[in-house]
């Protein structure tokens, strides 16, 4: 910090120095503070984000059954979202769940079958990763 306080310099940024910092501005009678968050990418071959299915990403149910497909993401960044979608932005079915990567569907049908998208993003990129759904019918 320098003399003045209006300033944090850091000579040679490191991953380490990546957090939250907040400047705190007194006087006699108040107070006021600003945050400021900094992410330190090690080296020009990390992504922002990456998005991984986890196994198995191809699964081949029968008609009636449940179906979970997870999505994990490694971010930069601790805000980013994943949100599943079926192939060339489709609607999920009705009896689909997605919640924080986790893509259920109820009681699998034929029509079900196909490529779900999980999409990734935080204020720096996005990444994709895809699950194969296969529903055999009754017989």
């Amino acid at each position: 910090m320098d003399p003045a306080g209006e300033s944090l310099h850091f000579p040679s940024v490191q991953p380490s120095d990546s957090g939250v910092y907040i400047c705190t501005c007194r006087n006699y009678q108040f107070a006021n503070t600003s945050r400021a968050e900094i992410i330190v990418q090690a080296g020009s071959h990390t992504r922002p984000i990456t998005v991984t299915v986890e196994e198995q990403r191809v699964q081949s149910v029968r008609q009636g059954s449940d179906v979970t497909f997870i999505c994990t993401a490694k971010s930069v960044s601790p805000a980013y979202t994943l949100v599943w979608t079926r192939q060339n932005n489709g609607k999920l079915p009705e009896r689909a769940m997605d919640f924080n990567g986790i893509l259920t569907i109820r009681n699998a049908q034929p029509e079900d079958a196909g490529i779900y998208i999980c999409t990734g993003s935080n204020m720096f990129d996005m990444d994709e990763g895809n699950a194969t759904l296969h529903v055999q019918g009754k017989a």
